[in-house]
């Protein structure tokens, strides 16, 4: 089902554009990648296979989320190709009706490099894609509680202050706010002398992506500011069928379970299971009706 799964998820991802713009100018792409550790047989080690999305939004109301998902390998190679080639695909038959496309995610390695090597510098048929990156907000609060943690101040001081700097940076001109809330209370109580560097490298976190944690301006149209569909997606495709107790893959195997649930899930079973038979008519599939 592999050859014929990009085609049909371009359609499916094709329908709900079409779908938005008959109701709203505000159409949102969002994608969104991850990695999610993986039982490797023989041996029982883990390594890190590998999930995306795209999800469709109308006026903030996600519509529906295409998925891929591919088994452990040295820096995701196949999927970001795979990736790359399916959001190529949707931006050439659609972008007249994509108001805007955003990136959400962690700032790990690779899903930073992706952003870097690929995403900042898309082109399609020559022309340059605009492609706004947004930090996972709830990856950027999790800092704020590293910093609140040293502070030296009482359990209820630690609460309202990361409850406040948490909600500060949902508002207009919040990362400023933020950083200007931090300092004051690290003027005001200190730190823990064993939380020091803890804290500095918070704060080069909060620096460092500064320019992708302006919240208030994604929320007001209706991008979403959190990566917990790709997160949902590393949980449904991978750990509730491949992790279960004493689970052990080789990657062939593994690749065939992710791609089949990638398929489940995208809502593209039933299409890409007619254009496999026509393509191979020798061979017989069965749907999941039939297995059950």
């Amino acid at each position: 089902m592999e050859p014929q799964r990009e085609a049909c998820q371009v359609q499916q991802l094709e329908e709900w554009i079409d779908d938005a713009v008959n109701h709203s100018e505000n159409v949102t792409l969002a994608v969104s990648r991850d990695g999610v550790s993986l039982g490797i047989a023989p041996f029982g080690h883990f390594e890190m296979a590998s999930v995306a999305t795209l999800s469709v939004y109308c006026d903030g109301q996600r519509l529906g989320t295409i998925y891929l998902a591919c088994g452990p390998e040295d820096n995701q190679e196949t999927l970001s190709r795979n990736f790359t080639s399916l959001l190529t695909s949707i931006i050439r038959s659609r972008d007249a009706k994509l108001r805007r496309i955003v990136y959400v995610s962690d700032a790990g390695r690779i899903e930073t490099a992706y952003w870097k090597n690929v995403l900042r510098h898309l082109h399609v048929d020559g022309q340059r894609i605009r492609i706004q990156r947004i930090v996972d907000y709830y990856h950027a609060s999790l800092r704020l509680t590293t910093i609140a943690d040293a502070l030296q101040l009482t359990t209820s001081q630690r609460t309202e202050w990361l409850k406040r700097v948490r909600k500060m940076l949902l508002e207009p001109g919040g990362w400023g706010r933020v950083m200007r809330s931090i300092a004051g209370m690290l003027k005001q109580h200190g730190i823990n002398s064993d939380r020091e560097e803890d804290v500095q490298t918070a704060k080069r976190y909060l620096h460092r992506y500064r320019r992708f944690m302006n919240y208030s301006e994604y929320r007001s149209h209706g991008s979403p500011i959190g990566s917990g569909i790709v997160e949902s997606a590393c949980k449904q495709i991978v750990t509730e069928r491949l992790k279960l107790s004493g689970m052990r893959w080789s990657h062939a195997g593994a690749q065939q379970i992710l791609t089949l649930r990638s398929i489940l899930l995208s809502q593209t079973w039933h299409a890409t299971f007619k254009k496999s038979l026509i393509a191979s008519p020798a061979i017989s599939i069965l749907s999941p009706e039939q297995t059950s």
